[in-house]
């Protein structure tokens, strides 16, 4: 696995945080503001587009692990040479969706357990930097958007046929914690591999009795917050980041 470096450069101090973290119901692409550090360009390059283009379909299990990426087809799909195509691929390749080898095209990197594994152990440690800063720093508005986030994750918890469209939101919701936090330079790192581990945590989430078990969970530590018990609200957090990667393994281990 390719990690990130935590690097010292900051988002625009004016440009606000995404919509799609702060209004769970917001639409748009889930990649477009993990690419972007949780901001929300007010326009996409061609190169940019590109990128969201092929990350969604790299996400999704369009574009499978180890293929090939088609560079020709997709610059013929979006009536583009292929230098933005290029330089698209490269920024996938910073955030860990492609990789590329001496003389061969771009290509999806494989899944497997010790890159997950390693995935996950980095993101928990970053994250559990973020969620202690939360509790420290959290505001009474934010009790509200995260209110919102667990009746969306209610809403759709028993619908099999929106399973992604809860992993997705629940990872989103972490996302909007890491960013209360207040640690840029760890929003950073986290939102450079956030593409990467959601393309694990897909594999998970399929079974109603999980996302019911996860949305409990994020009530417990809801709760703790609001009674300001740390010890409480860290535990849930860390029970919330157990089950998570205990369950994409299990998926993960079966469909290798």
């Amino acid at each position: 696995m390719r990690l990130p470096p935590i690097t010292p450069e900051l988002p625009a101090v004016n440009r606000p945080f995404s919509r799609s973290i702060h209004a769970p119901r917001a639409p748009g692409s889930y990649a477009a503001f993990r690419l972007f550090y949780g901001e929300e360009p007010p326009t996409l390059s061609i190169k940019d587009q590109v990128a969201v283009a092929v990350a969604e379909r790299i996400v999704d299990g369009r574009f499978a692990p180890g293929e090939r990426i088609p560079e020709q087809l997709i610059s013929d799909e979006f009536n583009v040479s292929k230098a933005p195509v290029s330089e698209a691929l490269m920024l996938l390749e910073y955030a860990g969706l492609v990789e590329s080898a001496a003389r061969r095209s771009a290509y999806v990197p494989p899944m497997s357990v010790q890159d997950f594994e390693d995935l996950a152990e980095y993101r928990s440690a970053l994250l559990g930097v973020s969620l202690a800063r939360y509790f420290d720093l959290h505001k009474p508005a934010d009790h509200e958007v995260m209110r919102a986030y667990m009746l969306e994750l209610d809403a759709i918890a028993d619908d099999d046929q929106r399973a992604f469209e809860f992993v997705e939101l629940a990872d989103r919701g972490a996302l909007y914690l890491l960013v209360r936090g207040g640690n840029r330079r760890v929003t950073r790192a986290v939102f450079a591999l956030s593409l990467q581990t959601l393309r694990y945590f897909r594999l998970g989430g399929h079974g109603v009795k999980q996302r019911r078990a996860l949305l409990a969970l994020w009530r417990r530590a809801s709760k703790a917050l609001e009674a300001r018990d740390r010890k409480n609200y860290l535990a849930a957090c860390e029970a919330t980041q157990q089950m998570r990667n205990a369950e994409t393994l299990a998926a993960l281990r079966a469909t290798l």
